[in-house]
């Protein structure tokens, strides 16, 4: 999600059970581009850019994983009186966006 990261394998040959550390490592960076094709707002068809895109006005099919995440980081929310908002309504909000005020939030 337009992040770098770099991953130290110290001994690629060393296995990790009855498999090499650097084929456990590939399976990583693959599940993690999987997610990434699923919820980068950067991609046009990502399942976010999706939901994003036509939520409001229709039902939006959703891999089962990704509506669970966002059960999950909703519940979140909820539970943390909106201290871990995933949803960028409440930053617009308060820099003021909405009426293009662009203030800047109170401590």
């Amino acid at each position: 999600m337009a992040c770098d990261f770099v991953v130290l394998v110290p001994d690629e040959n060393q296995r990790v059970g009855n498999r090499s550390v650097a084929d456990v490592v590939l399976r990583h960076l693959e599940a993690i581009e999987e997610i990434e094709s699923s919820l980068t707002v950067y991609r046009g068809d990502s399942e976010i850019a999706r939901v994003n895109a036509l939520a409001y006005e229709k039902p939006v099919h959703l891999k089962p994983a990704t509506f669970e995440l966002l059960q999950e980081a909703n519940a979140l929310a909820e539970r943390t009186q909106g201290a871990f908002d995933i949803t960028a309504g409440p930053l617009v909000e308060t820099w003021g966006f909405t009426k293009r005020e662009g203030r800047k939030p109170k401590p």
